[in-house]
């Protein structure tokens, strides 16, 4: 053996391999991360496209049922299930109001390439808030993953590559420790990653559990069997916003007769 070489310490190998176990987590995290954004930008992708399709019917039928209710409301003024039924027949229909007016000036998310996620997966692996040294290095993670995650979604490959130059260029926080406060530091990161990534999992369970999940699930399915599903939901609710509007004619009668 030269002279020159040094051997490691205990402290030196044990953190060497805690850091190797920190790379590897950061990895599975930044895959999770993914994961769960690519499942984010196709639920509001469908989202966008099923409001755009469908959401105007809902909200002719949603304001029918609201003023439907409202009649009814008026001719019974002293009963509080219905005055409490017109109350929730209108919020409903301010929300679809809401809903489909946000739609309209939304477009769809750009699908991500392939090689845009690659690139997501090696930007967060390294960027990670878990990965930070100190509060200042937190913040500076925080605002450099939440804009990776908005390039990510908008299709901004330019912007993902300026922010992991900029990461990568930036001076370190700390210099000159000793191994025992490195190898503390990086078994406490070690467990926030773990800790982030059941809770990164966790989020993506809740979409898969989700009613917008199982229906863009049960639309993309019919689809794939060459049924135009959204087109047949327009067309019943089609149907039901002409009973509604001659509901709403009759009872507007009876009211102006009362009168």
């Amino acid at each position: 053996m030269s002279a020159l070489t040094r051997v490691q310490t205990p402290e030196e190998r044990e953190l060497a391999r805690k850091q190797a176990d920190i790379d590897g987590l950061s990895i599975q995290l930044a895959d999770r991360q993914l994961e769960l954004e690519t499942l984010r930008t196709k639920l509001t992708a469908f989202q966008i496209r099923y409001l755009h399709v469908v959401g105007p019917y809902y909200r002719e039928l949603d304001d029918l049922e609201a003023r439907i209710a409202e009649i009814r409301a008026r001719q019974a003024p002293h009963d509080p299930t219905v005055q409490r039924q017109a109350d929730e027949a209108r919020a409903r229909a301010d929300e679809s109001r809401e809903q489909v007016d946000a739609a309209t000036r939304e477009s769809e998310p750009i699908p991500p390439t392939a090689e845009l996620k690659a690139l997501y997966r090696k930007a967060a692996a390294r960027i990670h808030p878990d990965r930070a040294d100190n509060d200042a290095d937190r913040d500076y993670r925080n605002e450099a993953m939440a804009a990776l995650n908005a390039a990510y979604r908008n299709g901004d490959f330019a912007r993902m590559e300026t922010l992991l130059r900029d990461y990568e260029q930036r001076p370190e926080a700390i210099t000159g420790e000793d191994v025992g406060a490195k190898l503390i530091r990086l078994i406490r990161q070690a467990a926030q990653l773990e800790q982030h990534i059941a809770a990164t999992e966790e989020e993506i369970a809740a979409l898969h559990a989700s009613e917008l999940y199982q229906l863009q699930q049960q639309i993309e399915a019919e689809e794939a069997r060459g049924r135009d599903a959204l087109g047949q939901l327009a067309t019943q609710l089609q149907r039901q916003i002409e009973t509604a509007q001659q509901m709403l004619a009759q009872l507007a009668a009876t009211e102006t007769s009362r009168a």
